[in-house]
């Protein structure tokens, strides 16, 4: 939201759509909502709450921005990916593993507001060709890592890899 803030001061008509379990963290999301409404963007930044089906959205955004700190492969993230939305994150849990900085999506330096809308301002500067490349190249990496025999196969060397150190003990 913050990032929301500092785009929409630097002259970017952003709206954010906030998706999420607020049911979990029912304080945080009235302080979120809050902020909001003393910002004046109630127009601009709108709650859902958790919704089953995210892809709904895609179709209408220029960019997925992830915000959480502590997300492992947050679904969203891959599910952008394959319906051809930008996305862009902190390198938390594995999102690194797929996000290739400039390649495939964009990575921000940390979480923070400022380093957040710096990477979004980054993605909207580029030409349409640029930002079309990006997005054939997250399609592609989702194309392949998605598949089921490439998870299966990375699975057997991560459980071969914990069996063989477990027999060494």
């Amino acid at each position: 939201i913050n990032a929301a803030v500092l785009l929409r001061k630097a002259g970017h008509d952003v709206t954010v759509h906030v998706i999420g379990y607020d049911d979990l963290h029912v304080e945080y999301a009235k302080e979120c909502r809050d902020y909001v409404a003393e910002q004046g963007l109630e127009n601009h930044v709108i709650f859902h709450g958790f919704v089953s089906d995210p892809e709904r959205f895609y179709a209408s955004c220029d960019v997925l921005l992830i915000s959480a700190l502590d997300e492992s492969m947050p679904q969203t993230m891959l599910q952008a990916m394959a319906s051809g939305v930008a996305v862009i994150s902190p390198s938390v849990g594995g999102v690194s593993e797929l996000i290739k900085h400039r390649y495939s999506g964009l990575i921000a330096k940390d979480a923070s507001p400022e380093e957040l809308a710096n990477a979004v301002k980054e993605f909207l500067g580029y030409s349409a060709a640029r930002r079309a490349e990006i997005l054939r190249s997250a399609y592609r990496t989702i194309g392949i890592l998605g598949r089921s025999s490439y998870v299966r196969a990375e699975l057997m060397d991560l459980y071969g890899s914990a069996f063989r150190s477990a027999s060494a003990r």
